[in-house]
């Protein structure tokens, strides 16, 4: 069907309101220099951020607090972070440095390539490091034995020595060449909590572990010392090495069968020499068989302070430990010291780190009975992952790998070559990075120190990243004690607590006063606290109160402009744009924009945009009412003043002034805008053309008003009764209802505006008790149209 010229032009001015909106839109994204003189970007986290915990360090002094790492994507175990001070400049891998904080590392699940298969291997070691070899068998191989031979031989003449092997490369060492025993060393081990004082006595009965959960080192060998008195006969004290699976005695332990016979009188001590090498938490105990609720011995008691480490165990299986809680024993260890440098062939079986730990990581990997596997292809490349702590050689050969597969027994003598893959790592601390990941590594990890006094730039670079933070080095001498702290701070703090300062109408508008007044009073607490506090720590607590304080205000005042406002800024909505245009002349409105910077105690900043608007009365002004317009919602702003309304964009202010007053108003942004955009619209009570509410008598209207009697209005409350008193009302009224009833009937009724003068006129009237009849009337007196009469009517719910 044909369109109509008319819906033509409909379409027409549809799209021409759909581009408008669309360019609107587009202008809005688009950053205005006139604003601030800074422009927007797209902003990304950077992949590193140093948090110091001060900016002043005392000289020679580790440089401390924090580096964050935000990462997004796994990482490659190389990728350097270099750290600069002054003129050196310290170079890490990540891995090196994520290490060294003892952060555990995850990597991408990688294959080993083995090449090469030999029946004889051998691996060179220049310096202290790790090599790999490979071995093969099936997925799920039910593997039986394993041997080979081992011969170590030197490079310039040293040997490898301290050698290591793990089997699956899962972590665990379960090789170990500890040496030749040499001599006990002469430090003996203790309790940390023991402080060697007796203060009380104890007894041991029979059928109890006495134990100290001990830190032991690498041996195989180990004397054990006790301090006891015999008190009864009978009994047989001896020593026993507990190991806890767990590392929590109170879940249980195991063992039980290394012992030794502590002798009654004499030196006491034994010792006892293990088949396998041990290293880490053990309990070591002292206990007697014998008859129960017998005290066999008696032993001093360590009970000056509370301790973790002190355990009472039932001797029988499958019981659990129970802390002493206060009461140390006095049992003390001393280990074996060893020649571990390997020179020849050496029985590999006498160096497992437990019965059988070869065999049972071989079955770990491949998923022999009872495991399911760490290897997930058909044929497993076993990684043997060796190390040693000096250069030298050494050569595998003989290898014997019996397994049984598909029910035939087999056998496999080739090792491999592995071609170690690079994995980037995955994980840390149990945190996935490519699910976003945030990283802390303390800072004096690195041991940075600078022993010269001057101020520095500590710079560090990262992931194609750099960030640089200024510092200073002191004399130690000259770094602030607490009590000038205190006072500096107290000093500036109240600065910002001045009402007249710029500084106060920001902070104020941030919400920092009250934080501020909190903190002068903790300053105060601090005072009584010098002299009785270790200095460094209250230094400490007062900076960490201190932390997230504003210390630095800057304000820089980037333009400033007299706005004024023209017809086309007056929303309708107000009323009449040229009657409300006129009523402007009665302030003048000066508008400044300052770039905002807040810095706190502990270095960390951020940036907003202040507007200060100044209205000036140019007359005197009573009753009216201000309305500011800003470029976004007066929500999204932080504003000095509290309106009595607000709605989008618009607020509304009660305001009265004398004739050359000023009125501040602030607003606090983090957004991009522009000056001519923050309008000021005064609206002054209605004189010309809004009628004027006067108290006026009715007297004579033939009604008699409630404030009206026989005396004040005799012809309206006579008290004869006159018909005219019915009559003329009547009269009246009827005529008005057919007027009102023809008028409906030939003219379409014409909707009015709602005028919020009006409104609030009607409002205003019929509170101080006058009918909104005579108001109606008055507006009609002075030229106001009927719709509008009837809108703002209807609007006042009056």
């Amino acid at each position: 069907m044909k369109k109509k010229k008319g819906d033509c032009m409909g379409d027409k001015k549809l799209l021409f309101v759909i581009a408008a909106l669309i360019l609107t839109v587009s202008l809005f994204f688009i950053p205005n220099p006139e604003l601030t003189g800074f422009t927007t970007s797209q902003a990304t986290e950077s992949p590193i951020t140093i948090y110091l915990d001060t900016t002043i360090f005392a000289t020679n002094s580790p440089i401390t607090g924090t580096i964050n790492l935000t990462l997004s994507e796994t990482l490659d175990p190389s990728e350097p972070l270099t750290i600069s001070l002054n003129s050196h400049t310290y170079t890490y891998t990540i891995e090196q440095l994520l290490q060294d904080a003892n952060l555990s590392l995850e990597y991408e699940t990688t294959q080993f390539n083995a090449t090469n298969a030999a029946s004889q291997k051998s691996v060179s070691f220049t310096s202290a490091g790790t090599k790999f070899l490979g071995l093969k068998t099936p997925r799920y191989a039910e593997v039986s034995d394993i041997s080979y031979t081992l011969t170590a031989t030197s490079i310039d003449g040293i040997n490898p020595s301290a050698v290591a092997m793990d089997f699956g490369n899962e972590g665990t060492i379960d090789w170990y060449y500890l040496g030749s025993f040499m001599n006990y060393n002469s430090t003996r081990i203790k309790s940390p909590d023991l402080d060697t004082t007796v203060e009380s006595t104890g007894y041991i009965e029979a059928e109890t572990y006495y134990c100290e959960f001990l830190d032991l080192p690498r041996t195989k060998d180990i004397t054990i010392s006790a301090n006891y008195t015999t008190s009864t006969s009978g009994g047989d004290l001896q020593a026993v090495i507990l190991s806890v699976p767990t590392g929590k005695p109170g879940v249980g332990w195991s063992g039980g069968s290394d012992t030794c016979d502590l002798p009654e009188s004499g030196t006491k001590s034994c010792v006892i020499n293990l088949e396998y090498t041990i290293e880490g938490q053990y309990l070591v105990c002292i206990y007697t068989e014998g008859e129960d609720d017998e005290n066999y011995y008696e032993i001093p008691l360590d009970s000056s302070a509370e301790t973790q480490t002190a355990y009472t165990c039932p001797t029988s299986v499958n019981s659990v430990c129970q802390e002493t809680a206060f009461n140390n024993f006095f049992i003390y260890t001393q280990a074996g010291i060893y020649n571990n440098n390997l020179s020849s062939t050496v029985s590999v079986e006498t160096w497992e780190t437990f019965t059988g730990s070869m065999l049972t990581a071989i079955k770990y990997y491949v998923g022999s009975y009872p495991y399911s596997g760490l290897c997930k292809t058909t044929t497993c490349t076993i990684p043997l992952n060796i190390s040693s702590q000096t250069a030298g050689n050494l050569t595998f050969s003989d290898l014997s790998l019996i397994y049984d597969y598909n029910g035939i027994t087999q056998s496999s003598n080739s090792f491999y070559d592995l071609e170690l893959p690079t994995a980037d790592i995955t994980a840390i601390d149990g945190q996935v990075l490519e699910d976003g990941a945030t990283i802390e590594i303390a800072l004096d990890t690195l041991n940075l120190s600078e022993a010269s006094i001057g101020d520095y730039s500590l710079d560090a670079s990262f992931m194609n990243t750099s960030v640089s933070y200024s510092i200073s080095i002191l004399n130690a001498s000259d770094i602030q004690d607490a009590t000038t702290l205190i006072y500096t701070a107290t000093t500036k703090l109240n600065a910002f607590l001045d009402q007249n300062s710029q500084e106060y109408q920001i902070l104020s508008l941030l919400g920092k006063i009250q934080d501020i007044e909190g903190v002068l009073e903790d300053l105060d607490t601090s005072k009584n606290k010098i002299g009785f506090t270790e200095e460094s720590l209250l230094v400490s607590e007062i900076e960490n109160s201190l932390a997230d304080i504003p210390w630095q205000v800057s304000s820089t005042e980037t333009k400033s402009k007299t706005i004024t406002t023209g017809e086309k800024d007056i929303p309708s909505s107000l009323g009449d744009s040229t009657d409300i245009l006129a009523m402007q002349n009665s302030i003048s409105v000066k508008a400044t924009l300052n770039a905002v910077s807040v810095e706190t105690y502990n270095l960390e900043k951020s940036t907003y945009i202040l507007v200060k608007k100044e209205i000036t009365a140019n007359e005197d002004i009573n009753g009216a009412t201000l309305y500011e317009l800003y470029p976004l919602a007066f929500s999204d702003l932080l504003s000095s003043e509290r309106p009595t309304a607000s709605s989008g964009t618009q607020a509304e202010f009660s305001i009265d002034m004398s004739e050359g007053e000023t009125t501040e108003f602030y607003y606090i942004t983090t957004e991009a805008v522009s000056l001519s955009d923050f309008k000021s619209i005064i609206i002054t009570e209605i004189t010309q053309e809004e009628p004027i509410i006067e108290e006026t008598s009715n007297c004579g209207d033939y009604v008699c008003d409630i404030d009206e009697d026989s005396d004040s209005c005799p012809q309206d409350c006579g008290s004869e009764f006159n018909w005219l008193y019915v009559i003329i009302p009547v009269a009246v009224v009827l005529i008005l209802v057919g007027l009102f009833l023809g008028r409906k009937m030939f003219v379409k009724k014409k909707e009015g505006t709602t005028n919020n003068t009006l409104v609030s006129f009607f409002q205003k009237g019929t509170a101080k008790g006058i009918k909104k009849e005579e108001l109606i009337n008055d507006l009609r007196k002075k030229g106001w149209k009927e719709p509008d009469i009837q809108a703002a009517l209807k609007n006042a719910k009056v």
